[in-house]
């Protein structure tokens, strides 16, 4: 099936997870992604689980290591430029400067380039500051609103890092689509702060009109007198929602709660001033079946519910057996593929690929050298002297 970015070539000159988010994004979109590493890769190794972590950010593409450091490996990746569309990078600030790959020089060699960046910060008085996803976190407030007024928590996943990276995605779709009428190459920047204030606009759109912070998100009762997570008989939790009068009505007559659809509770307001008397009642209640009861008699009243699963737990969910849910990813460094979440995203006539591959450090590096007119003598004097690497 050939993707939207199906003959755009792409280079990938980063590490952690912003960037390498990106390059798997375009891959999954059918762009031949190039990832430009060095010799030796401390990246691969540098998580739990490792090479779990980097196989996930890190299919779809193809890998050449080769020093940048030196004359012969600049000229390398100057080869590659001309024959390509796009760099993404998230190198750390002035490190592609220094390198002899900022935008300008690029932009001489290749002028349809477009030039991608993922930064810590963007224009500004930090721009030279390093920057990383929990730090963003903790800087914009998203700690604060996530854990309890006395102890601030990151999320659960680097999301700032992948918002991030989704939004840089976007800017190159854009740029190629302005190229096909300028011929011409752009310069795109995706900041983690930035994208990290992104995330809070309703937060800080409340905390104006409000003069003052918003409770943390998980305070008790912020918006809905049920809207909770509650334990079940067989010692589980669960997400219980009761969001309009439509489901409290519903929900009160599934639970036999004839006491709660009183006067006392006809309203939303009245019944946010009752959360005291409601909650510990609901509880009771919930604590007298198992999950899986309580999943099947919240889900016929129509209510909102969800199990608080663990990451094995949600890798068993019915719905990501559905088709076009999950990829299987081979790697040399795993026993057998390991299933992971396509791309949330279909089109008629695409759906993101179902099966892929992470390279091997250099696994690509003979092909993509003879690809820019290197001889096989040429190839072999180059990974003597250490410039590139391959399998």
């Amino acid at each position: 099936m050939v993707g939207p970015l199906d003959g755009i070539k792409v280079l990938e000159l980063t590490s952690v997870i912003a960037g390498p988010t990106a390059g798997w994004l375009l891959g999954a979109l059918g762009a031949e992604v190039i990832k430009v590493e060095a010799p030796i890769s401390i990246t691969r190794e540098m998580h739990d689980g490792a090479p779990a972590h980097f196989v996930s950010l890190n299919r779809n593409k193809r890998s050449i290591a080769v020093d940048l450091k030196t004359v012969e490996g600049k000229e390398i990746f100057y080869k590659m430029v001309q024959q390509s569309d796009v760099l993404v990078e998230n190198l750390g600030p002035g490190v592609m400067d220094r390198l002899g790959f900022s935008y300008e020089k690029l932009k001489e060699l290749n002028p349809r380039f477009v030039y991608s960046s993922i930064k810590g910060y963007g224009a500004g008085p930090c721009q030279n500051k390093l920057g990383y996803d929990m730090a963003m976190q903790a800087e914009m407030g998203l700690m604060y609103m996530t854990g309890s007024e006395d102890r601030p928590m990151r999320i659960g996943t680097s999301a700032v890092d992948m918002s991030s990276a989704i939004f840089l995605c976007l800017g190159i779709v854009l740029a190629l689509k302005d190229r096909e009428v300028s011929n011409e190459g752009n310069y795109i920047e995706c900041d983690l702060f930035e994208t990290a204030s992104f995330l809070m606009n309703y937060v800080f759109s409340q905390t104006q009109v409000l003069g003052k912070s918003p409770p943390p998100l998980n305070t008790p009762g912020l918006w809905w007198p049920i809207y909770d997570v509650f334990t079940s008989a067989d010692n589980k939790r669960i997400v219980v929602g009761v969001t309009s009068d439509a489901q409290w009505s519903r929900f009160c007559q599934e639970f036999d709660l004839k006491e709660l659809l009183g006067d006392r509770f006809a309203t939303h307001a009245k019944r946010m001033k009752e959360r005291p008397y409601i909650i510990p009642l609901t509880a009771k209640i919930i604590s007298k079946f198992s999950r899986d009861e309580l999943v099947k008699k919240l889900e016929r009243c129509d209510v909102v519910c969800a199990c608080v699963n663990t990451p094995l737990e949600a890798l068993a969910h019915p719905q990501l057996k559905a088709p076009n849910k999950m990829c299987k990813v081979s790697y040399t460094g795993l026993d057998k593929p390991i299933k992971l979440p396509a791309i949330p995203l279909s089109m008629e006539g695409f759906f993101p690929p179902t099966t892929a591959t992470a390279p091997e450090l250099g696994a690509n590096t003979d092909e993509i050298l003879c690809g820019l007119g290197y001889s096989e003598d040429e190839v072999e004097q180059l990974m003597q002297k250490g410039v590139v690497k391959g399998v």
